[in-house]
């Protein structure tokens, strides 16, 4: 796997300690942290989704900047809900916070000042910002946010940028839009990740489940069990059933490229880091 740009190397597993010192010395304060996840995501698509996006898509928003590094990527995260599926990696909420505390003050001993805890699983959102506020408190110097990367795709962001309807965006669990994705990834590397013909088709009560689980008065919790009979057995979480069907490599780069230059200019602007 690659992991540099025309500055220099930009993952730290990468390089040795004098490399990191020196781009310490030149100025290079920002670290990337990829937090994803080993999870099922249906039959068509890899274990390691989520940490593999988490990873690739750091590296490329550390290259568009040219000051910044990325860490080892946190390949485990909290995923209990898929468990009923092997291959699936979960740890506790709180053990999830102290490792990406330990991984930020290594990191801030080094010299290292402003982090970026880049996220593409959303069961690790509580753990991340608990870790963000509670090292806030207890390093006050220290500049940290939080990226929900998927988050970018609000309705105005996907129409606007991307230049498609929001209702032919199939980005939830197993969906075509990160299919697309992935396999500019595994194009890239030269690997095979994605079986689009094991695709299933959406399942037929999901929307239910979506009502179950938002509502606030009687919510179900989102756990293997009521997420297996809910996807129909297949754990996949999206809408169209063609989704995966119109995935495709040269959609997902031009995907991944609009999403980490809009991630690497907010990244770069001063205000992002008046904490």
């Amino acid at each position: 796997m690659e992991g540099r740009c025309e500055t220099g190397k930009v993952f730290i597993p990468f390089m040795s300690w004098f490399e990191v010192k020196e781009a310490l010395d030149e100025g290079k304060d920002l670290v990337l942290i990829p937090c994803g996840s080993n999870e099922q995501h249906g039959p068509h698509r890899p274990t390691g989704d989520d940490w593999i996006f988490a990873w690739e898509v750091s590296v490329r928003v550390a290259e568009k900047m040219g000051n910044a590094l990325v860490a080892p990527p946190l390949t485990v995260g909290v995923a209990p809900y898929h468990m009923e599926w092997p291959g699936t990696i979960t740890i506790p909420i709180e053990l999830h916070k102290e490792l990406v505390k330990h991984v930020v003050k290594s990191l801030w001993k080094h010299g290292f000042k402003r982090f970026v805890l880049l996220n593409t699983h959303g069961g690790n959102r509580l753990s991340l910002q608990a870790a963000m506020y509670e090292l806030k408190e207890e390093i006050p110097d220290l500049k940290i946010v939080y990226s929900d990367f998927w988050g970018q795709l609000t309705r105005d962001f996907v129409e606007i940028e991307i230049g498609i309807p929001y209702e032919k965006l199939d980005h939830l669990h197993g969906g075509g839009f990160q299919t697309s994705c992935m396999m500019a990834i595994e194009a890239k590397y030269n690997l095979k990740l994605v079986d689009k013909s094991k695709a299933p088709p959406a399942p037929k009560r999901i929307s239910s489940l979506r009502a179950r689980t938002s509502d606030q008065v009687a919510a179900i919790p989102l756990y293997g069990k009521a997420l297996k009979e809910y996807s129909d057995g297949t754990g996949v979480m999206y809408n169209l059933d063609e989704s995966n069907v119109e995935a495709n490599a040269e959609d997902g780069e031009r995907f991944l490229d609009i999403l980490t230059s809009n991630l690497a200019k907010k990244l770069k602007n001063p205000e992002t880091w008046l904490l």
